[in-house]
């Protein structure tokens, strides 16, 4: 299958699924991100971008315990056989290739990371994987742990938040941040229903804190033109849905987002590549974020909040 079809194929389910869950601001992601980061059987490293969203979508309509995917040959490799009439799930890898046409790097990631000089260019290409519940021979592992383990889970997550050097003010309105001032505001904690809900609309915010000047310096205002902030949105919105995919924790809906979903819509629907834009930029707000953690988890030393469920 066609890189390009592949990603057309993604972004009308996107859509189709953005545009269903408007009336109750459920998008998505926010089922998504409960089910954990795919992840490579083989490499053990998570699949990144837009291929998050094609796993997500897979293992959520078909019901995967574990989402753990592979390319058949790595199946092969590892003991397993891929039962006969599974279907594959397609995704795309960017492959960078000189002017001479010589194979320069095979990027197996989704996001559109390669050299544009004047010498290389890079272009989509399809792959297809299996999750392992399609495998036979291989020892299905049991579900992954949500992050933390009982009471210890939220010390946990507050442990990963608190090496980030933002500027966060509990108990000031409704959140947001403010790039001109690089600070964020957070309402008071007890107006949320969950601490699932209060650290996703904080890990929210910190993806768009991630794209100040002085960090990712990311700005889509000469591309987008007036659709920008909107698009901004749909990047945080899927920086925290992989955020919280990687804590474990659940996405909360967001009513704030209404005035958006006409724009995402639109902007995806004319041109399904911006989802490799959004997708990468996403993923490169998470992955800043978890930049910050050291390199040995250590115990945290602020206080740790909780909300009753």
């Amino acid at each position: 299958m066609k890189a390009a079809d592949i990603t057309a194929a993604l972004v009308e389910r996107l859509v189709a699924q953005i545009e269903a869950g408007a009336g109750d601001y459920r998008m998505p992601w926010h089922e998504l991100a409960a089910i954990g980061t795919p992840t490579n059987a083989t490499t053990r490293r998570p699949y990144t971008g837009v291929n998050v969203l094609a796993l997500w979508f897979a293992t959520l309509e078909r019901h995967y315990p574990t989402p753990l995917w592979a390319t058949y040959r790595q199946w092969t490799a590892l003991g397993g056989q891929v039962r006969r009439g599974e279907r594959s799930t397609h995704c795309v890898r960017w492959v960078t290739k000189d002017n001479r046409g010589d194979d320069q790097t095979d990027h197996t990631a989704s996001d559109h990371r390669a050299d544009q000089s004047d010498r290389r260019r890079a272009f989509p290409v399809g792959f297809s994987v299996f999750n392992i519940a399609q495998v036979d021979g291989v020892e299905l592992p049991p579900a992954p742990a949500r992050f933390g383990n009982g009471p210890d889970r939220y010390t946990a997550i507050s442990a990963w938040f608190e090496p980030i050097p933002a500027t966060v003010t509990w108990g000031v309105g409704r959140a947001a941040y403010n790039p001109t001032a690089d600070h964020i505001v957070m309402p008071h904690w007890e107006t949320f229903h969950t601490t699932d809900g209060a650290y996703s609309t904080l890990a929210h915010e910190l993806a768009h804190w991630t794209g100040h000047p002085t960090r990712l310096n990311r700005t889509f205002g000469a591309r987008f033109g007036d659709d920008a902030y909107a698009i901004e949105e749909l990047t945080a919105e899927l920086s925290a849905a992989l955020t919280c995919a990687t804590l474990g924790m659940d996405v909360l809906a967001r009513t704030d987002h209404a005035a958006y979903l006409a724009s995402w819509c639109r902007v995806l629907r004319a041109d399904p590549n911006v989802l490799h834009t959004v997708a990468a930029a996403a993923q490169a707000a998470t992955d800043h974020l978890a930049s910050y953690q050291p390199s040995e988890p250590t115990a945290p030393s602020g206080a740790v909040y909780e909300v009753a469920a």
